[in-house]
C-alpha cells in the first residue's frame, strides 16, 4: 500500500511547500553536477503557480506533505514548438527510490500523449541516474542539447525525446 497519493495542483495548494521540493531535490541530487554557486543561488527561486497551475501533479504523503511534483505541458523551446515537455520532475530525497517519481511520470505522461505526437525533455549531460530513469520511459538520447550560461560556468543539458 502507498504512502501517497497523485493529485492535480489547484488555488488551494501550498505552491511554497512545492518551491521547496524543488530546492531540497536539486541540493541532494545537483549538488555534485553542478558549481556550488548555482546551487547557493536556488534560494532565489521562484516557482510561479500561474505558469503551471492544472499542469502540475503533485505527490503528497499521508501527513498532507507535498513530496513530489511534476510539471508538464507544451514546449517552451521554439525549435521544439509542437512537442509536449516535461518542465521537471522532482522528488524530495527521502522519498526517493520509492516508485513516487515513477508514478509521477506514469501519470503525466499520457496526458501530454494525449495531446503531442512527441514529448521531450531537457537533463544535464552529467546526471547519469536521470538519465537513466527517463530511458524507462522511453525517452531516447537525441544529438542535441541546451547550454545555459550562469554565473558560475555553461550547464549542458541533454535533450531526450519520446
Amino acid at each position: 500500500m502507498k504512502n501517497y497519493v497523485i493529485k492535480k495542483t489547484y488555488g488551494a495548494t501550498d505552491f511554497n511547500a512545492i518551491k521547496e521540493v524543488y530546492y531540497r531535490t536539486w541540493q541532494a541530487s545537483l549538488g555534485n553536477l553542478v558549481p556550488q554557486g548555482c546551487i547557493q543561488k536556488l534560494e532565489e527561486f521562484d516557482w510561479d503557480p500561474d505558469d503551471k497551475i492544472g499542469s502540475t501533479l503533485i505527490a503528497v504523503s499521508r501527513q498532507n506533505e507535498i513530496i513530489g511534483i511534476s510539471a508538464f505541458g507544451p514546449s517552451r523551446n521554439q525549435y521544439l514548438a509542437n512537442y509536449g515537455e516535461i518542465y521537471s520532475l522532482y522528488v524530495l530525497p527521502e522519498w526517493q527510490n520509492l516508485g513516487v517519481g515513477k508514478n509521477l511520470m506514469a501519470r503525466s505522461l499520457p496526458k501530454l500523449d494525449r495531446v503531442f505526437d512527441s514529448v521531450f525533455l531537457s537533463v544535464l549531460s552529467n546526471n547519469v541516474h536521470a538519465q537513466s530513469f527517463y530511458e524507462n520511459f522511453g525517452f531516447n538520447k537525441t544529438e542535441y542539447f541546451f547550454n545555459k550560461i550562469t554565473d558560475y560556468g555553461v550547464l549542458q543539458e541533454d535533450i531526450y525525446i519520446r
